[in-house]
């Protein structure tokens, strides 16, 4: 378990691979990424790649302004139900993009991007309805 931003951030830096899978694989409690994401707000995409992330922690990062951390956070296929329409009007053409090939996307939010004004994220979605 991940016990402090400090800790977290060690975890980003280090070369060693044992390390760099504990940032990915272990858990922190809601305080603890809160605080990673307030010390170290370069941190975010990296809290994004987390596996265990709480939804408090997913719904912040997706209401940032941060393009990476939010196309990695789209593409998880937890995402909260509400997300998937939030981050499938997102002002970024990469966001709309991951949403649309989410396999978790739900049908509504994949035919409102099969008519995305970018034809990239408009033919992703409608692979991903026609594939289901």
């Amino acid at each position: 378990m991940i016990s402090s931003a400090e800790e977290f951030d060690r975890l980003c830096m280090s070369q060693i691979d044992e390390d760099i899978a504990r940032s990915i694989q272990d858990s922190a409690t809601q305080e603890i990424w809160q605080e990673i994401l307030e010390k170290f707000p370069h941190r975010m995409s990296d809290v994004a790649q987390n596996l265990t992330i709480q939804d408090s922690v997913i719904y912040v990062i997706a209401g940032s302004e941060n393009e990476v951390a939010k196309s990695l956070i789209a593409e998880k296929r937890r995402l909260p139900s509400d997300l998937f329409a939030v981050l499938g009007k997102d002002s970024s053409e990469v966001v709309r993009r991951k949403i649309a090939s989410n396999k978790k996307t739900p049908i509504e939010t994949l035919d409102d991007l099969t008519r995305d004004l970018i034809s990239d994220v408009a033919s992703v979605a409608l692979y991903n309805l026609k594939n289901r």
